[in-house]
């Protein structure tokens, strides 16, 4: 097994226990990444963060028993699985026991979950790798779990009427949820080499979309810098850039905060 690579691992040099700990779970097929929180005042005390070119059963064993933090009893566990394939299904007339006929590209042995998201009148359909998921779930038998789709629909801005993209970037891949006038247009991930690869795919779901890049909205979170020329590429082609920041502050704030606005979405997850 290739040895995972640690990228970000941050503690707060606060003394004494966290009241009602939050522990939040972001895993995918090539990261895992946790924070630490504080239930009423989001105080972030530690977060980690893990790469490699597969994160394995055993990859999560291996942190789940080396890493300290993770060895607490905690107020709530959030989970998301951020894998690829998942579907949305329209809330009409659909049937739970349905869900295992949906193709979803999970290689290996799965588990299929099924998410109402009310709000939009959708189920989310989506497979994860049932060693994962049975090791996360007996390491924290009461946490909650959902798709990193579903988190994202939370937060996605759905009142403005020139439309909306929510933008993640991340390591190998990136994610894109588009709204406009409360009207889900599309949420996928892509992969990418380049920065032209990302500007590719925007203008791309723009032109499909009919969404105008000089007048969209567009919030960027994940693992960008300012001064990095996907940035500066990102704000010359859509005008109407922001970044997303965590709410919370880490506990070191060595970080630019929109690094970690997926895992405060997470923390901030009605349970």
């Amino acid at each position: 097994m290739q040895r995972l690579k640690k990228i970000f691992d941050i503690s707060s040099s606060v003394k004494g226990e966290i009241v009602q700990p939050v522990l939040s779970i972001r895993i995918g097929e090539k990261y895992f990444c946790y924070a630490v929180s504080a239930y009423s005042s989001g105080e972030c005390r530690d977060l980690s963060y893990w790469t490699n070119d597969e994160i394995s059963a055993d990859s999560v064993s291996e942190i789940l028993q080396d890493d300290k933090a993770l060895n607490h009893s905690f107020y709530q566990v959030k989970i998301c699985y951020d894998y690829s394939g998942n579907t949305l299904v329209p809330g009409a007339g659909f049937r739970h026991e349905d869900a295992n006929l949906f193709k979803l590209n999970v290689p290996g042995s799965t588990a299929t979950i099924t998410e109402k998201i009310g709000e939009w009148q959708l189920y989310n359909v989506y497979r994860v790798p049932k060693g994962i998921h049975d090791l996360l779930t007996r390491k924290f038998p009461s946490a909650r779990c959902w798709h990193h789709a579903t988190v994202g629909l939370q937060f996605v801005n759905t009142a403005l009427p020139e439309g909306y993209i929510q933008l993640d970037i991340r390591h190998h891949d990136f994610y894109v949820l588009a709204v406009k006038a409360g009207r889900l247009l599309t949420a996928q991930s892509f992969e990418y080499n380049n920065p032209e690869d990302v500007i590719y795919y925007l203008l791309k779901i723009c032109r499909q979309y009919s969404l105008s890049q000089s007048e969209v909205q567009v919030g960027l979170s994940g693992l960008v810098e300012r001064e990095s020329s996907l940035f500066k590429e990102l704000y010359q082609y859509f005008g109407n850039l922001h970044l997303r920041e965590a709410e919370w502050k880490p506990a070191q704030n060595i970080y630019p905060l929109h690094f970690f606005t997926t895992l405060n979405d997470l923390a901030k997850c009605a349970s």
